[in-house]
């Protein structure tokens, strides 16, 4: 996954899997759903708070 943040947002092997591609798709649906969410909502340098914070905080 790429995004403007100076880091990699997934990084992730399926070369170990029985069906590797079968494998990257599942988890790339898991972590659209599940993940990214989560993340992007985390603190950034354009947004040292986070939405997370500022949800909790009120």
């Amino acid at each position: 996954m790429i995004s403007d943040q100076p880091y990699p947002l997934w990084d992730v092997r399926v070369d170990d899997a029985d069906h590797p591609a079968r494998e990257l798709r599942r988890l790339h649906c898991l972590f659209q759903e599940e993940v990214l969410p989560m993340i992007q909502q985390l603190p950034t340098r354009d947004d040292p708070m986070g939405e997370a914070a500022r949800q909790e905080l009120g």
